[in-house]
Formats: C-alpha cells, structure tokens, sequence
C-alpha cells in the first residue's frame, strides 16, 4: 500500500510541476467560465423562465441557484475529463523515457526511501 502511495505522491508532484500540462488541462474550465460570464448564464437563465408555465412563479434567485448548479455540473464533468486526459500523458511520458521500467524494477524498500524523488528529477 506504501508503494501505491508513494507512486501516488510522485505523479501529484510531476503534474503540479509541469507548468503546461497543468495549464491545458484547466484551459477547457477557464474557456466555459469565461463564455458563462459573458453570455452563457443569460441563456440559462432564458431557457429555465421560459419552460416555467404561465401562472407559475419562481424566485430570481431559486432561478439564479439553478444556473449555477448546471454551470458547476458542467465544469465538474469537463474537468474529469481534461484533467484524467492530461494525466494519461504523464504516463506516456512514463514509458517514452523509460521511467515506468525504473519504477516496475524498484523494490518496496526503495520506494519507502525516497527513490521516486530521483526519479522525479530525471522526468524534468
């Protein structure tokens, strides 16, 4: 269990240290919050007031708190996807550079002690 979390750790500290897969795959969720700000949330809004029926009446801001939560359920729904892709890639980088063999050869002992700083400096 040690070794999965150490391997664990390792592939934390890879991701947040590559500036460019961190950024692409929040650039999908940056991209929707930016179109919700500025035209997005208004046909929301639209779609939700005209599906009420006529003599049927909604606070704005039950109106509000639904939009919100679609616009959350989206960004959460593109953020697996984007963040599980660019994740994939690590693990591609993983057996191009031969690191995956490094870390399928290692013992438990050498995992508890550390090596998968050394091998997170050799992926830089």
């Amino acid at each position: 269990m040690s070794q999965l979390i150490n391997l664990t750790k390792r592939n934390i500290k890879v991701y947040f240290s590559d500036k460019g897969m961190f950024f692409t795959s929040l650039i999908t969720p940056i991209i929707l919050l930016v179109l919700y700000a500025t035209f997005l949330a208004n046909v929301y809004r639209d779609s939700f007031l005209s599906a009420i029926p006529d003599g049927f009446e909604l606070s704005n801001k039950l109106i509000n708190a639904l939009v919100s939560g679609q616009l959350m359920s989206s960004l959460l729904a593109v953020s697996c996807v984007t963040v599980a892709f660019t994740s994939n890639l690590l693990m591609v980088q993983d057996k191009v550079n031969n690191t995956i063999k490094d870390i399928n050869g290692m013992t438990s002992s050498e995992l508890q002690e550390g090596q998968t700083i050394k091998l997170l400096k050799e992926v830089k």
